[in-house]
């Protein structure tokens, strides 16, 4: 009985592509900028009638979580560089302009 079944997932994975042409892009949830292309993309195969609106409806509340993780990276790095200008380890006064580095995946 196992054999059997290991045997139909063995077929049923040779039988699966290992990457499927014309999806698009891997998405890059990593910065704003990402997403903003990803959900771009999306709502591109949408109005080609390429993906369905609920698939496109769940994308879209996985790159809101995302913004949102985006966001808090770029509060703590901030905060961080606020304690070490407060720790004398930077000079000048309020940190102002901040370049966030991309995180990594």
């Amino acid at each position: 009985m196992r054999q059997s079944i290991e045997a139909k997932l063995a077929a049923m994975s040779a039988a699966v592509p290992a990457k499927v042409e014309g999806v698009g892009p891997a998405p890059n949830f990593a910065t704003a900028d990402g997403v903003r292309k990803y959900v771009e993309h999306t709502v591109a195969r949408v109005q080609r009638a390429e993906l369905a609106a609920a698939s496109a409806e769940a994308i879209a509340k996985l790159a809101m979580v995302a913004l949102k993780l985006v966001e808090l990276q770029n509060e703590r790095d901030l905060i961080d560089l606020e304690i070490e200008r407060a720790r004398g380890g930077s000079k000048g006064g309020p940190v102002t302009n901040v370049r966030v580095k991309e995180a990594k995946r």
